[in-house]
Parts: structure tokens; C-alpha cells; sequence
């Protein structure tokens, strides 16, 4: 729900190694924006905002989705400084 706050694009982060969780699954991705949809939409104390989620990653492995940052202007040291990881 944070995100939200800085756009209509969340980026889903689970990548293709990650497994044995229902969180990778596509259900809950397509759940996890239903619930967005509903809390944000139909509010007299919010405009109805169009939620996506991008789930680039999903497909990619860790070095996949490094060249990604890479390949579109990024550096290794921006990687490290801004990755989430439950593991950094």
C-alpha cells in the first residue's frame, strides 16, 4: 500500500529462484491488486487510482534481473545501495 503513494506502478520483486512460497504465484499478485484496487478506490478521501504491477522478474533470475538495471542505466553500486532483499 506505501507504494502507492509514489505512483500507479508497483514493482513486484519475487524473481524465478524464489520458490515454495504462494507469494510468487500469479493468484496472489492478481489478489494483492484487488485488495489495492479496493482500499484505494471508492474512497471519499482518495481518487480512484489505476494500479499496475509489474512483474518483470517473476520470469528473470538474480543475475537476469541485474543486467536489466544494468542494461537500462544503472550501476552495480546503485544495485547494492538500493536493492531490498530479505537476505541484504
Amino acid at each position: 500500500m506505501i507504494a502507492t503513494n509514489y505512483g500507479n506502478e508497483i514493482c513486484y520483486g519475487t524473481i524465478l529462484s524464489d520458490k515454495g512460497s504462494k507469494d510468487e504465484r500469479e493468484e496472489f499478485i492478481n489478489k494483492t491488486k484487488d485488495i489495492i484496487h479496493f482500499c484505494l478506490n471508492g474512497n471519499s478521501f482518495s481518487e480512484d487510482k489505476n494500479i499496475t504491477i509489474l512483474k518483470d522478474f517473476v520470469k528473470m533470475d538474480k543475475f537476469q534481473s541485474i543486467q536489466k538495471h544494468l542494461d537500462e542505466g544503472g550501476t552495480i553500486e546503485e544495485f547494492v545501495k538500493d536493492i531490498f532483499c530479505c537476505y541484504h
